[in-house]
């Protein structure tokens, strides 16, 4: 089934499903029940392969079903931010945090899975304009956190790699603190040494 935006029913229906950016794949039982997001390789393999997976009970729906049932499953919780879509971005939050707050340690497997998780997700939820300076606030002590207890080679997950890199200097540098920023790339590039190829990293 194919939604235009554009229209009062699709209007209607980006809202009840907090679609907000496009374009946005979700897939449904025949019931209506809303399965899973599409966070798949936009190729035809990735596709079919997402509906497999989600075929075989690796979905949103079912994880949250097996949430209820065990709510200190730290696991699952991260398994359930993986499977939300690009506009959940403030419910990635609250399951991250509860992730966290179950155990709050960063030499942790599964809780350093879950910081670094969190810092990619604080990054994509930086408001572009009112509640800007707020959310810097509240949050800049957390991602600092994150950043100390791994910075520069403990990080396995989502922060790995020059990916995860940009991130982190994207952070700094939407704070405003391009000094930070330097520090990170300079530091980069001292590590990386005669390796250092400007086109690649």
């Amino acid at each position: 089934l194919y939604i235009e935006q554009a229209s009062k029913e699709g209007d209607s229906f980006c809202r009840q499903f907090n679609v907000r950016i496009y374009p946005t794949f979700k897939l449904f039982s025949k019931e209506g029940i809303m399965l899973d997001n599409g966070t798949f390789s936009r190729t035809v393999e990735g596709f079919l392969g997402w509906v497999k997976e989600v075929k075989a009970g690796n979905n949103f729906y079912e994880l949250t079903r097996k949430l209820e049932k065990n709510p200190l499953d730290r696991d699952l919780l991260i398994k359930i931010v993986d499977r939300m879509g690009m506009s959940d971005k403030k419910d990635k939050m609250a399951y991250l945090k509860r992730a966290i707050q179950i155990k709050p340690d960063y030499n942790d497997e599964l809780s350093h899975k879950a910081y670094e998780k969190m810092a990619w997700v604080l990054v994509e939820n930086i408001p572009r304009g009112q509640g800007r300076e707020e959310f810097f606030t509240y949050n800049k002590q957390l991602f600092s956190g994150i950043f100390n207890a791994f910075y520069p080679d403990k990080f396995k997950y989502y922060l790995k790699g020059n990916d995860g890199l940009v991130t982190i200097m994207n952070w700094y540098l939407q704070l405003g603190d391009r000094e930070k920023v330097l520090w990170i790339f300079n530091d980069f590039r001292k590590r990386k040494g005669s390796a250092f190829d400007l086109i690649k990293n």
